[in-house]
């Protein structure tokens, strides 16, 4: 009875067409045919794979987080559940993945990709005997969302992620290490010196994603001084009035679209607070 051997083809950064990764792998496997093999034709399938749900593990019965905390929360997009560390053993990356599947609520929708079954054949060098293997390779395709439309859309993307993802990606890498360190011995020399390294490196992450990207726009926002001296004295303040009317609409529209996905508390000050500011728009435009 031949052995069997799955494969599961996984592309990288792009968007390759569906199913493209699987077939290639397997043209490459009967054109190279590594380690004296020989692949028989590969027969191609497609298939509807089931799916149970995913436990991310129990969360941990953790104190009432004090009032600035509960502050930075609600202003959160997700949720933080905080989870068990006593569970043995203890895997700074196994709970990364805990918590990015915290909440988590599975509608068990199938999964449907191809399946490539080929035989590889190969003669043992003792035996001379020639032994078979059924490969089979499956494909998980997934979504490049690092690719934000065209021209000057991407332009933005692109920029936006060499300012903020990247540096945040480091952190994240940063922070596992420091919990893997920790893991092996909370006060060891190591687990001190990542931990210095990586508070380092928050600061510099702040200072270049908050910092400079502010800095920027205040450098930018000087031109807007040197406008009301070409203008007559008599068109300033509609056209004052007018700008911070588009603001205002263009920011409600942002924060609506935010809103959506904050909790409760943050959308009642975020529309308390754009209440205040339209009133005080329109009593200085209709005050006597």
């Amino acid at each position: 009875m031949p052995e069997h051997v799955a494969v599961i083809a996984v592309h990288g950064v792009g968007s390759p067409p569906q199913d493209a990764t699987a077939r290639s792998i397997a043209e490459l496997l009967v054109r190279c045919a590594p380690n004296a093999s020989d692949y028989r034709a590969f027969s191609e399938q497609h298939v509807i794979l089931p799916t149970d749900p995913v436990g991310a593990g129990p969360a941990r019965d953790g104190t009432r987080p004090s009032f600035w905390a509960r502050i930075r929360n609600a202003f959160r997009f997700e949720d933080r559940v905080e989870l068990d560390t006593e569970l043995k053993p203890f895997r700074p990356d196994v709970q990364f993945m805990r918590r990015q599947l915290a909440g988590y609520r599975s509608d068990r929708q199938p999964y449907a990709t191809i399946e490539l079954t080929g035989t590889r054949r190969r003669k043992e060098k003792e035996t001379r005997e020639i032994t078979e293997t059924t490969v089979h390779i499956y494909e998980m395709h997934w979504a490049d969302l690092s690719r934000v439309g065209a021209g000057f859309l991407r332009m933005l993307g692109a920029l936006y992620q060499l300012l903020q993802h990247v540096c945040h990606l480091g952190r994240k890498t940063l922070d596992i290490a420091f919990e893997e360190a920790r893991a092996d011995d909370q006060g060891s020399r190591h687990a001190r010196a990542a931990g210095r390294y990586r508070r380092v490196h928050a600061m510099a992450v702040r200072l270049f994603t908050i910092a400079v990207p502010v800095a920027t726009v205040l450098m930018l926002d000087w031109l807007f001084l040197f406008v009301p001296a070409a203008l007559r004295p008599s068109l300033r303040f509609p056209i004052a009035v007018a700008i911070a009317a588009i603001g205002l609409v263009v920011i409600a529209m942002m924060v609506a679209g935010f809103a959506a996905r904050m909790r409760h508390a943050a959308r009642v000050v975020i529309t308390v607070a754009l209440l205040a500011v339209g009133g005080a728009v329109g009593a200085i435009v209709y005050a006597p």
